[in-house]
């Protein structure tokens, strides 16, 4: 079996298929069309290599995860089962029974499972380096002391949630269509997004939660590769139709280009450009911007942009709405483009009623397992 490779297990695949009322694999193959339209999703075939525990690929795992709404991609493993005896079912289907050792080599089988962990040890680390690689290209996953890897913390963070997706389907006329972000973490760098590469393009995470005003959100931004709005802070109503953002990047003119601030204007209506906040530039690539929103108790919005150390631009307007507002960091893409963007959220908080919260990005996840006790 080739390191890129991997078998899922085909039952379950097939179980949560039908209970989410995909009759074949022809409907599930459909279904990830809509995730990856780009790279046209997967073939009919390719679904049913993995409900038949065939080897398939990590992009394979991904993009069945997200059509069977799964969060943990892993979650579709085969379970891995060390089998003694003369061999080592490292990938041992479910249900099958493993070899029974032979009485004259009873004593050997020690030796033997701790060589099958450290064989399991060896193929767990590739493809987990492989997994991570694919869905967060450019990026090394943050490791923490006793080698966990870190995500992102769904307990603070939703990706592409609903009042994210009604919010950012109206930053453009037409409707942007939303796609799925590429989401990466740089221990130096922090929370990296990107994915946005064509026209009329939108995809971004919200807070878990709203919050009431007043607050101010603040942030740190930087963009590192800039062919449209590299980067969008806002705050914006569950239904889209109240909010500010904020964005900076390359737009098809020198009106959308710098740093803006849009704002609602009613349910499933398209969000206004309401003034500039920098020259007709794009952000400079590599620096460290600041960007904050305050929202009064009367709904009114204050916001403030620049690159850090230089005096920021504000501006206000009167009445965004009483919210509550969730958070939103996004990406998006107007008739400017295509091309990559890539921009880094290195702190995100929010502030009011007497106290200061830092959102933060990142979530342990656990260790498939504990080899060294073997």
């Amino acid at each position: 079996m080739s390191e890129r490779s991997i078998v899922l297990d085909g039952g379950r695949i097939r179980r949560l298929r039908e209970q989410r009322g995909l009759s074949s694999q022809g409907d599930l193959a459909l279904a990830t069309v809509t995730i990856d339209p780009k790279r046209g999703g997967l073939a009919a075939r390719t679904i049913w290599d993995a409900e038949n525990q065939k080897p398939v690929s990590r992009r394979t795992q991904l993009l069945i995860a997200r059509a069977l709404g799964i969060d943990d991609p892993d979650e579709l493993l085969l379970p891995v089962e060390i089998a003694s005896g003369d061999g080592f079912g490292l990938f041992s289907p479910v249900g099958k029974t493993p070899a029974s050792p032979q009485p004259d080599r009873e004593w050997n089988r020690p030796r033997r499972v701790r060589r099958a962990a450290a064989v399991l040890f060896v193929c767990l680390a590739a493809a987990s380096w492989v997994f991570w690689r694919q869905i967060e290209p450019g990026s090394t996953p943050v490791r923490n002391k006793s080698g966990s890897q870190v995500g992102l913390d769904t307990a603070v963070w939703t990706v592409n949630g609903s009042a994210a997706r009604a919010a950012l389907a109206n930053m453009d006329t037409p409707r942007a269509r939303i796609v799925e972000p590429i989401l990466s973490f740089s221990p130096k760098l922090g929370l990296g997004i990107s994915g946005v590469d064509g026209t009329y393009e939108q995809t971004g995470i919200q807070t878990a939660k709203p919050f009431v005003p007043p607050f101010v959100v603040r942030a740190t931004v930087m963009a590192t590769a800039i062919n449209a709005g590299a980067f969008v802070l806002a705050v914006t109503s569950a239904d889209g139709g109240q909010g500010a953002a904020l964005a900076g990047g390359q737009g098809a003119n020198d009106v959308f280009t710098g740093l803006t601030l849009r704002t609602a204007t009613g349910l499933g209506m398209y969000w206004k450009l309401d003034g500039k906040l920098s020259e007709p530039r794009a952000p400079s690539p590599n620096t460290w911007y600041d960007l904050a929103i305050a929202v009064d108790v009367s709904g009114a919005v204050t916001v403030s942009a620049g690159p850090q150390g230089t005096d920021l631009r504000r501006k206000t307007e009167p009445a965004v709405g009483p919210g509550p507002f969730y958070v939103v960091l996004a990406q998006g893409s107007g008739a400017h483009g295509p091309g990559p963007n890539q921009a880094y959220w290195r702190a995100v908080t929010i502030s009011g009623h007497g106290s200061v919260t830092a959102l933060r990005f990142r979530h342990e996840r656990a260790r498939l397992a504990d080899i060294g006790r073997f």
